[in-house]
This record gives structure tokens, sequence and C-alpha cells, in this order.
């Protein structure tokens, strides 16, 4: 079992899903702001779920990393 390789996965699988759910924010917090165009034709309710959805994940990622950072402090402690 190779640790460094499990660990590496589970930052890069953590730090891709922060950046998909800052992505997501963006979009949302955009397509709200645009409700106020005359043309618009954005669903504010889905918008505001999505926008929660995309909180949520990053939330979660943000554990994930933390959860990495503490293991890879656990290892280096003991490998001292």
């Amino acid at each position: 079992m190779n640790i460094s390789s499990n660990l590496n996965t589970a930052y890069s699988s953590a730090l891709g899903g922060i950046q998909q759910g800052q992505a997501g924010i963006v979009k949302n917090a955009s397509d709200i702001a645009s409700i106020a165009k005359p043309d618009s034709n954005v669903n504010l309710t889905e918008s505001l779920v999505d926008l929660k959805v995309n909180q949520q994940a990053v939330e979660v990622n943000s554990k994930v990393l933390a959860s990495v950072d503490d293991t890879v402090g656990t290892l280096l402690d003991i490998l001292a």
C-alpha cells in the first residue's frame, strides 16, 4: 500500500472539488445578479439551491484537505 499515493489522490480530489465548487458559486452569483435584467430567464430558486450545494461542496472538500493535512502531520510525527 502506497500511503503517499493515497494522500496525493485525496489531496488532488479535494482541491479539484473546491475549485469546482468555487466555479459553481461564481456562476450562481452571476445568475442571481442577472435577475435584475429585464430579459433574464434565470430561475431564482434553482440558482439559490445550486449556490447552497456548491457552498457545501467547498466546505466538505475543505474538511478532506484538513484530514489529509492532519494525516501527513501524524505520519511526520511518527517518522521523526
